[in-house]
């Protein structure tokens, strides 16, 4: 973590070899506390792909309705229907919880440098444990209860599993029907079995969706992608492509977490997305106005939102600083994702990704 800077570090870089005491513990712990609050703002950014906030434990999710006029003679009277599409949904409140521990002479001795590494790893860590919730939310297949110290027991449920929920479609079908958003394929990424089209079709189908569609993968599967006929690469400003080249000129304009290896010409932005489990690929709608795929659940306290440090404690010779996350992630616009697996003939969630993970 030798480059890492925290935000709240930044104005001092200058002092890092200097010890905490030299200057001025409360100096430093300001820094922390800017730099918590800095990056709730940006993985809050980051993860508004998957998911948007909430404080609500449960709620009816309302998609628009597919229907027709009826012919009708002056005599008519309309038959009144209801506007939407709905299923209720609910979220956990799960803790994440990390620490700091040093000895008294450690303490002593440790530099800002330290102090600002320690608050990275921090970060990285509450990072690493959302992201798994997250996950779990897309790739889990089975609805599973929580036990809610204010609600009681309540139902959570993942991205479209094939439940009794029922989704609207645009194919001209003017009722709903169920859907399972856990795709598979058992061939390899290739011109003749090219996955990102049926993804595409998959989220466009509901008409609650946005028309934006990013589909983030694993780097075991970029070459692959990027070998398909219908792949576009971005635009290199160091190179000047010639006459006769296709040069992709668009910008997602969505931030994703990952880096844009290019565009397919069903209409679906590729993001490289390292921290996927291998052969998955997750495919997301956004834009237009269409509701994220999940939520996540924070304590409607605003003092218990976000990462925060909790508690400093000294025992002699022992020192611990605390820091704590309430969250919880579940499905809301259930068709807004899906998730495929390549390679395998039936689809499997990928292992440390089943529902409920502390």
């Amino acid at each position: 973590m030798a480059n890492v800077v925290p935000t709240g570090f930044y104005d001092l870089r200058d002092l890092y070899s200097e010890t905490v005491s030299q200057v001025g513990i409360e100096v430093v712990s300001e820094a922390v506390d800017a730099s918590l609050a800095e990056y709730n703002k940006t993985i809050e950014a980051m993860y508004g792909l998957f998911a948007s906030r909430t404080t609500e434990y449960q709620a009816r999710f309302k998609s628009p309705k597919i229907r027709k006029m009826s012919g009708a003679s002056e005599y008519t009277r309309a038959i009144p229907a209801k506007g939407s599409s709905r299923y209720t949904v609910a979220w956990p409140k799960q803790k994440g919880i990390a620490g700091e521990g040093y000895t008294h002479d450690a303490a002593a001795r440790m530099t800002v440098k330290d102090a600002a590494d320690e608050t990275a790893g921090i970060m990285i860590a509450d990072a690493a444990w959302q992201r798994d919730l997250m996950f779990a939310a897309l790739f889990s297949t089975a609805n599973w209860t929580w036990s809610d110290e204010d609600h009681g027991d309540i139902v959570i449920y993942p991205i479209a599993n094939g439940d009794t929920a029922v989704y609207q479609i645009r194919s001209g079908a003017e009722q709903g029907a169920t859907d399972d958003h856990h795709l598979f394929q058992a061939a390899a990424i290739l011109d003749t079995s090219d996955p990102y089209p049926t993804l595409h079709a998959e989220l466009t189908e509901h008409p609650e969706n946005g028309d934006t569609i990013v589909c983030l993968i694993p780097t075991g599967l970029k070459t692959a992608t990027r070998n398909l006929a219908a792949f576009n690469s971005p635009q290199d400003p160091n190179l000047r492509p010639g006459a006769s080249a296709t040069v992709l000129a668009g910008t997602l304009g969505v931030n994703v977490p990952g880096k844009l290896v290019g565009y397919h010409d069903e209409g679906v932005w590729i993001v490289e997305w390292p921290s996927l489990p291998v052969g998955y690929i997750i495919a997301v709608a956004v834009g237009a106005g269409g509701a994220s795929p999940l939520r996540m659940r924070e304590d409607t306290v605003l003092n218990l939102q976000g990462l925060r440090r909790v508690a400093q404690e000294k025992r002699h010779p022992f020192e611990l600083a605390t820091f704590e996350r309430l969250a919880g992630f579940g499905g809301w616009n259930r068709v807004a994702a899906a998730v495929m697996q390549i390679g395998n003939g039936s689809y499997a969630i990928p292992s440390g990704y089943t529902a409920p993970i502390a």
